[in-house]
């Protein structure tokens, strides 16, 4: 059974990790911007409570002291065997996705991923909360999640080379009552949006056979 923090590292991972070597050093690598110093310190904190190893915090390019960009690794074979058995394969930023065996877990532990995802390769402004995914099957699969926790969201294509799962309205509300977002400036932004948002949600539900799912999980006011 999952905990709400190993569901937020493996949503972490997939947004900022580096797992795609199969070879014998099992190196798993999380690299980003210092500001997401906070995020780093509570892999820190997983990775000891629940696997026992102590891993350190190191700028991404030492030989250029560049001090703006971080990242942190560990070699585990006990780590990343645990990780492939909860589906997260061995693949390139490409091919990543989220296990199917997310789905069949708490409301708890898929927002706890989604959070994860969302301080990894997300953003919050005034339009709304965006999740930037590389793959389209990828922003569609975080997309079903998302519906799977009363959650509605549209995806589109914003950039050449990726795609975004956008959250607005009403959904928002839902969002800051169940996230537990580590990243400080992205939680609060997220406060900020939803005491001044007043949009109108017209988003749609894709795949409608989920209707009835959504109906089971969505708050109503």
């Amino acid at each position: 059974k999952l905990s709400a923090d190993i569901s937020w590292l493996l949503g972490f991972t997939v947004g900022d990790g580096n797992y795609n070597k199969s070879n014998d050093d099992y190196r798993i690598e999380w690299s980003g911007h210092v500001n997401a110093i906070e995020c780093f310190e509570n892999v820190q904190r997983i990775i000891n409570n629940d696997f026992g190893y102590d891993i350190k915090i190191y700028p991404k390019n030492k030989t250029k002291k560049d001090f703006s960009n971080i990242r942190a690794c560990v070699f585990s074979k006990k780590i990343r065997e645990h990780f492939l058995k909860l589906g997260l394969d061995y693949v390139t930023c490409e091919n990543k996705t989220i296990p199917s065996s997310i789905f069949k877990e708490s409301v708890q532990n898929k927002m706890a991923i989604i959070s994860g995802l969302i301080d990894s390769d997300g953003c919050v402004d005034k339009t709304g909360v965006r999740i930037v995914i590389k793959s389209e099957k990828f922003s569609h699969t975080v997309q079903m999640l998302l519906l799977n926790t009363g959650v509605i969201s549209t995806v589109r294509k914003d950039y050449p080379d990726a795609y975004c799962v956008h959250i607005q309205g009403p959904s928002l509300q839902i969002l800051k009552q169940h996230l537990n977002l580590i990243n400080k400036e992205k939680k609060f932004k997220l406060e900020l949006l939803v005491n001044t948002n007043g949009k109108t949600n017209n988003d749609y539900i894709p795949n409608r056979t989920l209707l009835q799912d959504f109906l089971e999980v969505v708050p109503f006011y």
